[in-house]
């Protein structure tokens, strides 16, 4: 399973839905939050049941 971080989204600051791979994920406040508290954090990343093109944040697994 794929994971994304704030680097991999340019430290984006603003949420909406930014493209990663071959998906489109959408980017929550609550995201921005956790990687402001840990930037180099690391979200998992899977294909929504509806749509395999639209991705879904799940699980965030600090910085060690």
């Amino acid at each position: 399973m794929p994971t994304i971080g704030w680097r991999d989204v340019a430290h984006v600051e603003v949420t909406g839905p930014v493209r990663f791979r071959s998906m489109t994920v959408q980017i929550r406040s609550e995201h921005v939050a956790r990687w402001r508290d840990d930037p180099d954090g690391r979200f998992n990343v899977h294909a929504s049941s509806a749509d395999p093109t639209v991705g879904e944040l799940g699980k965030f697994f600090p910085s060690l």
